[in-house]
């Protein structure tokens, strides 16, 4: 299995004259800045939930269901066998689908639950591990972003 920033669902490349929340562009920013230091795609998923956790929407969902500032579970042999990471590559990518989950959603703006959806866009499986490392599932953050994150269809 190879990390290739799409993890299978319809993203729509129209974006129009989209834009961020101000705390959406705060992550974002945030998190451009760690990326080059992760060896790994796990480290840059944790690096995007550490920020997310603080901040918007996400970051009251995220709280609310006890993701903390590191995982529950450690995977001793993570390094090993954790993908490659997309490195600032990443940044492109989660932005172009925040805005794109923001217009199928009815909105110009994308706020950090748009950023999340993103996450689990671009990282696929991985986000969905580190959730589950953090105690919390797909389908729990969903219920408390009050909206869906990932397309189905």
């Amino acid at each position: 299995m190879q990390l290739d920033g799409t993890r299978g669902d319809h993203v729509p490349r129209d974006l129009g004259t989209g834009s961020l929340t101000r705390d959406a562009a705060l992550c974002i920013a945030l998190v451009a800045t760690a990326l080059p230091f992760a060896r790994n795609a796990r480290e840059e998923v944790d690096r995007w939930l550490r920020v997310l956790r603080l901040n918007g929407h996400a970051g009251r969902a995220l709280q609310g269901l006890g993701v903390g500032e590191l995982r529950l579970r450690a995977n001793e042999d993570a390094a090993v066998t954790a993908l490659p990471g997309l490195g600032t590559r990443a940044v492109d990518l989660v932005v172009e689908r925040s805005l794109a989950h923001a217009a199928a959603r009815g909105s110009s703006c994308a706020d950090t639950g748009d950023v999340l959806a993103a996450l689990l866009s671009t990282y696929g499986e991985e986000m969905e591990k580190a959730l589950a490392a953090h105690g919390a599932t797909v389908a729990e953050v969903e219920r408390r972003l009050a909206r869906p994150l990932v397309a189905r269809g």
